[in-house]
């Protein structure tokens, strides 16, 4: 391991997408195709996540589609609004120390089914697009809100199947022509607050300035600039931001015009190889401000710490709020043209899981 640890600290980034099948021995819940430096990913000499600081929130990208409640299939409550901590998981091998965006990005082959990649040890679900009536499978009760057309189930070497999303060229958020992406929600069993999932961006990918990634949520899972309340629903999504800053896109409290956004570029994404996302969600006690979110960028194994956590996070006012619904939504936007995609492209998914 030391020696593959080596070697591959001495590629360039931009390099190791090819080097997937080298890496195929390394097993870890990374990347596939490189492996990533311990040491770069969290500073140098390997340094821990970086120390707890006042949370800066700001207002989000703001997506325009309204949001649609599809009931509750189960619930979870718990402890959640806010200080952030944060060791940076992508840019060149190295890179910053606590809070940085240094660091290596990639690790080795995907999750033996039955196993998982996730903080937490019992897996309860596990989503997969292997025939199709994948969506069934998931939520005999969902449905695709938008972009049905934009879904292709394609053959993979490394998953088996996935799911590609396409964007056509010039579509920026759902209630504009052409329409990209594509949104549905699937309810999930009570006690699940962990989810993971694998996703890889085309190789020509052009970020622009964002765009809506999956994530987890909880009511009517409010989006499009609702105004949160704590009673009715919050929503923890990602984005991916100009040159692929990753961040945590939430509707928390307090509420702001068109969402909050959270730790912006404390993990890049990267385009052309498959990388693995997780988000541990831990609710607030109602009338208090105890909640949380963590995020792993290519997790390199179960001690790794976050590549960005904040706490203090106020999800809810009301017990009856829970952490009900897998949120897939992804589009460009973004409110107007400037946010749009201007090649047409996409963004394959695989190997969904949620753990308890």
């Amino acid at each position: 391991m030391m020696r593959g640890q080596a070697i591959f600290s001495r590629v360039r980034q931009e390099e190791k997408a090819t080097l997937a099948i080298a890496a195929a021995a390394l097993v870890a819940c990374g990347a596939i195709g490189t492996e990533r430096d311990p040491a770069a990913t969290h500073g140098p000499s390997g340094g821990s996540a970086g120390a707890s600081v006042a949370m800066s929130v700001t207002a989000g990208g703001g997506d325009r589609q309204g949001s649609s409640s599809q009931g509750s299939g189960g619930a979870f409550g718990g402890g959640g609004a806010v200080t952030t901590s944060g060791s940076g998981s992508a840019g060149a091998a190295g890179g910053a120390g606590a809070g940085g965006t240094g660091g290596g990005v990639d690790a080795g082959p995907p999750v033996v089914p039955g196993m998982g990649c996730g903080a937490m040890s019992n897996r309860v679900f596990a989503g997969n697009f292997d025939d199709t009536s994948w969506l069934v499978s998931w939520d005999p009760g969902a449905h695709v809100a938008f972009g049905e057309s934009n879904l292709e189930r394609i053959a993979d070497a490394t998953f088996g199947m996935a799911l590609r999303v396409h964007y056509p060229a010039g579509s920026v958020n759902p209630d504009a022509m052409p329409v990209g992406g594509t949104q549905f929600k699937a309810r999930i069993r009570s006690g699940a607050t962990d989810f993971s999932y694998w996703l890889r961006f085309d190789s020509k990918f052009q970020f622009v300035k964002g765009g809506k990634l999956p994530g987890l949520c909880g009511g009517n899972c409010p989006s499009g600039g609702d105004q949160t309340n704590g009673r009715d629903g919050w929503a923890a999504r990602y984005m991916w931001r100009e040159r692929g800053a990753g961040e945590v896109y939430a509707y928390v409290l307090p509420a702001l015009a068109f969402g909050t956004e959270l730790g912006e570029g404390k993990w890049t994404f990267v385009q052309g190889a498959w990388h693995h996302l997780e988000e541990l969600i831990t609710l607030n006690t109602p009338g208090q401000k105890d909640g949380s979110v963590s995020v792993w960028y290519d997790r390199m194994g179960p001690a790794d710490p976050p590549d960005y956590q904040v706490k203090n996070v106020e999800y809810r006012t009301v017990a009856t709020l829970r952490i009900d619904q897998i949120f897939f939504s992804t589009f460009f936007g973004g409110q107007d043209p400037t946010w749009a995609t201007p090649v047409d492209t996409y963004v394959d998914f695989a190997h969904f899981e949620l753990f308890e």
